[in-house]
């Protein structure tokens, strides 16, 4: 139930009723369409979410603020054992929005992470709150085929397990890790609020521009400059949903130059003005609110 005492709907499928999967689970939900708050028990499994249809804009509490992205058709989440999740989402498009739960054991994670080599006492895996992973995303959709036509056995739930956990290690396992990687994305996260020039980024990281651009590239798939758009925008998402700002005051909270940069940049990434955005969501904002 969620904090707004609205229902999260229950599940499509699910291979604990259909399978007997012993080596993962999967399952598969439709969301009500705007959900304020919500908490999500920790599990003793990670727990990987990828969106199936529909598409929203997520928010996760981190226990000091919200923070989140657009979440379309393929994208996903992943979340480590024992940790709770809050979160709250509003529908962006018509589609009802839906989504895969899978369950990989901690057992499963880990034996594929001595397998590649990592010592045994290091984390295999942390939270990865945005992932964009077409391999991720066709297993998922094979697993629920398979699921749900009851042809598979025990074997290919194995094999998918096995699968996931080497893949998600091999490619998203650095987002998590890697020292240098965190130190780039914490310098691109605190920029969300400034302009910055990527030679000033770099050096904040303590790196040279092109080893910046390369880290950035590998762990994100985005450019520089589009990954700190990104930041920006889903800063902008937050601001304009939940505070009534005006908005060349959210503009200039995120780091836009100008109010025109803004609108033309929220446009280029939502479709909508950052005014309409905001109406969506029931905001008109204060009075004298300028129409960006």
């Amino acid at each position: 139930m969620s904090r707004s005492g609205r229902r999260v709907m229950g599940p499509l499928f699910s291979s604990r009723a259909t399978t007997g999967w012993k080596s993962l689970i999967v399952q598969e939900r439709a969301h009500e369409a705007y959900v304020a708050d919500v908490s999500v028990p920790a599990v003793d499994a990670y727990c990987l979410v990828v969106v199936t249809g529909g598409a929203a804009f997520r928010e996760s509490w981190d226990g000091h603020r919200w923070s989140g992205a657009e979440y379309t058709k393929g994208s996903a989440t992943l979340t480590a054992p024992g940790r709770a999740v809050r979160a709250r989402w509003r529908a962006t498009a018509a589609e009802p929005f839906t989504s895969a739960e899978v369950l990989l054991p901690y057992d499963v994670v880990r034996d594929a992470a001595r397998e590649l080599g990592a010592a045994p006492a290091a984390p295999a895996l942390r939270d990865v709150p945005y992932l964009a992973d077409e391999a991720v995303a066709g297993t998922t959709r094979a697993l629920l085929e398979a699921g749900r036509s009851g042809d598979a056995g025990e074997a290919y739930a194995r094999s998918a397990a096995s699968f996931l956990a080497v893949h998600l290690l091999t490619r998203h396992a650095d987002l998590a890790r890697d020292e240098l990687t965190g130190r780039v994305l914490g310098v691109f996260r605190g920029a969300v609020g400034r302009p910055a020039s990527l030679r000033e980024l770099a050096a904040l990281a303590g790196v040279g521009e092109s080893r910046l651009a390369h880290v950035v590239r590998e762990s994100t798939g985005q450019s520089p400059g589009g990954y700190l758009i990104g930041l920006r925008i889903a800063e902008a998402k937050r601001l304009l949903i939940g505070t009534t700002l005006p908005i060349t005051e959210v503009g200039h909270a995120c780091g836009f130059t100008t109010p025109s940069h803004f609108a033309a940049s929220f446009r280029r990434a939502t479709g909508l003005s950052p005014r309409d955005w905001r109406r969506g969501y029931g905001i008109d904002g204060p009075p004298g609110t300028p129409a960006v």
